[in-house]
């Protein structure tokens, strides 16, 4: 079950972050504020606590949401023309749409999840293995030379069938 992207993009604006941002800066910017909210630190006013709860409880629905991050890789030519690709983590699958154009590094969301980050990464074209295959000759050589049976073999094989006992 995933959480209301309304809220979880709430949650981010209270640290101060923009919607789409990672658990890890997440982390970061909430350390930072409790540094300067907690009441060790600074003298407690009911601005500051009333800042500080909020932190915690958007905190703690960041952390609930179970946010999904991800990559995915495709060649190039994918990236060119644009693809939709399933992608899963865990026990969790997300659906991208990769459009055309689409950079190696970019992050996109998820269909019908915000909360669900993407990252897009190219692998390195494949080279044609066919183009440095032997030729067919080469190979049909090898076989007569070293593999096909021999005389004394298909004799034998000839002897042994049921159809050719005398």
């Amino acid at each position: 079950m995933t959480a209301d992207p309304n809220r979880i993009a709430e949650a981010f604006r209270t640290l101060g972050l923009p919607p789409g941002a990672t658990l890890a800066d997440a982390k970061k910017s909430f350390r930072e504020r409790v540094k300067t909210l907690h009441p060790d630190r600074s003298a407690p006013t009911e601005d500051s606590l009333a800042a500080l709860s909020n932190a915690i409880a958007a905190m703690r629905l960041i952390e609930s949401a179970g946010l999904f991050e991800a990559e995915v890789w495709i060649s190039p030519e994918q990236g060119r023309t644009g693809v939709t690709r399933l992608v899963s983590g865990g026990l969790r699958r997300e659906f991208v749409r990769i459009p055309a154009g689409t950079a190696d590094g970019t992050v996109l969301s998820a269909i019908g999840d915000p909360s669900a980050r993407i990252t897009i990464r190219f692998r390195e074209e494949t080279v044609d293995w066919t183009a440095s295959a032997p030729n067919a000759d080469a190979i049909q050589r090898f076989i007569a030379d070293f593999a096909a049976p021999s005389p004394a073999a298909r004799f034998a094989r000839w002897a042994r069938t049921p159809s050719n006992a005398a």
